[in-house]
């Protein structure tokens, strides 16, 4: 059940910010300060230990772990996952790819079948990574990470992309979210890609007032963010290539006739951003 690890998960020491690690089976050892990673006997690393994550969303998350790969947003969410993918450059198939926020899938295996060679798929919900790592296909080198990305340290310059689909409007407001993915650019080399999408405050949400809000009992938040302020979050070496919005409709090609309408943007339940590192 367990993956073929990778020599180099992308993270830092949470112990002194070494980036150097020695695997054997398992297990992930910090080389500068002995600092040992607890695994699980199927292969996932505990980056975040159990008492810094908060306990009611990561239940909620297991608990909707089976389901969150039969909802009905997904064709349309894969067929831009796929899109996006089919446009990176070959030699930086050859580099590391984050999936951040993997969840259960299929993102993770997605990356597999389009020719990467070595990925960290990251999630804070336990039973979301090892259902990932169950479904996909260990013809690659991967790592399956339990991390709470507002607290993960990244290695600088380690990977040639970063997949962040469908997470960042529940890790926090403006601020937190503008610090992570000034914390998650720093990983990507120069010229790396990347891809993000997230709840878009369509017309619909904004009569409503659903802007805030919690699902599953209160326990899972999110923010939404409106299309035109997305790019105010983004690090100045990131520069992004392409937004667009997504789920107008949940079959994909429908879909993708709609975005390129005027104000398209207004209608959509997310939206996408894709772009590159330039510095």
């Amino acid at each position: 059940m367990s993956s073929k690890l990778s020599n180099d998960p992308g993270f830092l020491c949470p112990a002194c910010k070494s980036g150097c690690w020695k695997r054997s089976g398992n297990n992930c050892t910090c080389i500068s300060c002995g600092f040992d990673i607890q695994s699980t006997d199927w292969g996932g690393l505990i980056y975040t230990e159990d008492e810094s994550i908060v306990g009611s969303e990561v239940a909620a998350r297991d608990e909707a772990a089976k389901k969150s790969l039969r909802h009905k947003k997904l064709p349309t969410q894969v067929a831009s996952i796929q899109e996006f993918l089919s446009s990176v450059p070959a030699h930086l198939k050859q580099e590391k790819a984050f999936d951040l926020g993997c969840g259960a899938g299929p993102a993770t295996t997605m990356l597999c079948d389009a020719g990467f060679e070595n990925v960290t798929a990251v999630d804070f919900s336990l039973e979301r990574i090892r259902l990932n790592c169950l479904n996909v296909p260990h013809s690659c080198h991967y790592d399956f990470v339990r991390g709470d990305l507002n607290q993960f340290l990244f290695k600088p310059e380690s990977c040639g992309v970063l997949l962040m689909a469908d997470f960042i409007q529940h890790i926090g407001n403006r601020d937190v979210q503008k610090q992570f993915l000034s914390n998650a650019s720093e990983s990507l080399i120069l010229g790396g890609r990347f891809y993000l999408s997230c709840f878009n405050l369509n017309i619909k949400n904004y009569i409503k007032g659903d802007i805030q809000g919690a699902y599953a009992n209160g326990s899972i938040p999110y923010e939404r963010i409106h299309h035109l302020e997305l790019h105010q979050l983004f690090p100045q070496q990131l520069s992004i290539e392409n937004i667009y919005p997504m789920n107008i409709f949940h079959t994909p090609l429908l879909d993708r006739i709609a975005r390129s309408f005027p104000f398209s943007g207004f209608l959509g339940r997310m939206t996408v951003v894709t772009g590159r590192k330039v510095q």
